[in-house]
């Protein structure tokens, strides 16, 4: 029901999450125990292009998802003139760190970010790697459009699907990082992803990363010690 209420509205807006991609039902799944919660969302991608009035059509169908929520949004081009009540809009490059600074000064943190923004597999590694920190425990970070990691004219590759260069092969690279206590390497230093990534859910083109607490270590692992290893 949650999805198919998230559906209606993504319709209504004319957002493509829900008409030419399959996305609503997902964030349905995930993200419906935020909807009578106050907190910040940041979408990377605005939509429209050059056009400083169109766009801005996902913004607003979580404005009205999520009614306790502030809003706020990123493009490469200006779409000030969208800003709304609960909706705030920035430009820049998702890339550009000064922008992203920006949006942190006003902003301390992010239940929910979503990247919809250039797609460029270097754009989405690197926006993963700056705004990780600024996830809330609990929260999520959301990958969109992830078919283009094997698109040579989007940075990917289709020959190299493992490459860490790429949005899929980076994100391939951290799966084995939410077991990392239960590998029984003493001298191995957890990273801030080993530590705190605790769920990835991968969809058609669409990826959810959840943030927690992934530190507790392995009981088994302590228990056992496995001598030789």
């Amino acid at each position: 029901m949650t999805a198919e209420i998230l559906g209606a509205m993504a319709a209504a807006h004319g957002t493509d999450k829900n008409g030419r991609h399959a996305y609503t039902q997902h964030y349905g799944r995930h993200l419906d125990q935020l909807r009578e919660t106050a907190f910040n969302l940041l979408e990377i991608g605005v939509g429209g292009y050059e056009d400083p009035l169109e766009g801005g059509r996902s913004l607003r169908t979580w404005k009205d998802y999520f009614p306790l929520a502030n809003i706020v949004g990123l493009d490469f081009y200006d779409k000030s003139a969208m800003s709304e009540d609960r909706i705030k809009i920035y430009q820049g490059s998702q890339a550009d760190p000064k922008v992203i600074s920006k949006i942190l000064s006003d902003y301390d943190s992010f239940r929910v970010i979503i990247d919809d923004g250039s797609h460029r597999s270097e754009h989405v590694i690197s926006t993963l790697l700056m705004l990780w920190q600024y996830v809330e425990p609990g929260g999520w970070y959301i990958i969109e459009d992830l078919q283009t990691s094997y698109w040579p004219m989007f940075g990917g590759a289709f020959y190299e699907k493992n490459s860490p260069l790429t949005s899929m092969g980076y994100l391939k690279s951290l799966v084995d990082g939410l077991n990392w206590s239960e590998i029984h390497q003493p001298t191995y230093s957890p990273t801030e992803f080993d530590k705190t990534l605790v769920g990835m859910h991968f969809y058609q083109n669409l990826a959810f990363l959840q943030k927690g607490d992934n530190t507790r270590g392995s009981a088994f692992v302590r228990e056992n010690r496995f001598p030789g290893l």
